[in-house]
């Protein structure tokens, strides 16, 4: 009970009807029609919503039962409940094409062994999506040389994540749990320096693509994983 207070995934709702963030653009465009999709910590089904309309069938999982009795007509089956229990799993009676952890896994205690335990309800040639926030991004790094580590009610250091993951580490996290990571982003926030010479943020613009490749983990605010499990 405890630990169904203290995540509400409201906070990260994304209007896809509005400038559609990159881990949603990177979904759309890894998740062909007609598959067969687990939505873990689907919260108020607005990603499923989407996803159905492409025709795909999708099952959710979600800890808060207000936002899966909004979730349930976007869903063929929602199930209630902590995935971190052993009879939510017992409950999850098919296998999937793509399994979708979208800020889930920094909530849980033991993400290696749900990671783990996802293999099991994975199709042959099935996938998993993973976003996940940087700790080591440059704005937490900032706060850090002046002795600040704040949390926040959302965001990289959200007062209700359990596990904090550097680039290098979230890496670490999947190949560790027996997957191999096939394609890997990040997504780029303003530098604070934009907002008061504008020269500088056309120039950083202008740099992003290479920023982000070169300095995933100083300059990647969330990062975004395919992954698909070692046979």
């Amino acid at each position: 009970m405890a630990k169904k207070n203290l995540y509400n995934g409201c906070r990260y709702h994304q209007d896809l009807k509005a400038k559609v963030s990159l881990k949603y653009q990177k979904i759309f465009e890894l998740i062909n029609d007609d598959l067969s999709i687990l939505d873990i910590g689907c919260h108020t089904g607005t990603l499923g919503r989407a996803l159905k309309k492409k025709g795909n069938r999708i099952w959710g999982v979600e800890i808060n039962s207000d936002a899966a009795e909004k979730a349930k007509q976007f869903y063929e089956k929602i199930i209630v409940g902590d995935i971190e229990d052993d009879d939510l799993w017992n409950a999850i009676t098919q296998r999937f094409n793509v399994i979708i952890f979208l800020d889930v896994l920094e909530h849980l205690v033991d993400p290696w062994r749900v990671l783990i335990k996802s293999k099991n309800v994975l199709k042959s040639k099935g996938f998993i999506l993973i976003s996940i926030p940087n700790v080591a991004f440059y704005a937490v790094r900032r706060g850090l040389l002046f002795g600040k580590f704040n949390y926040q009610p959302s965001g990289i250091l959200d007062k209700s994540h359990l596990r904090f993951f550097t680039f290098q580490s979230a890496q670490r996290l999947i190949q560790d749990c027996g997957y191999e990571i096939k394609e890997w982003y990040v997504t780029l926030s303003e530098l604070p320096f934009e907002y008061k010479v504008p020269f500088l943020k056309k120039l950083y613009n202008a740099f992003k693509p290479l920023l982000s490749k070169r300095f995933p983990n100083l300059f990647g605010a969330v990062i975004f994983f395919k992954a698909i499990p070692i046979k």
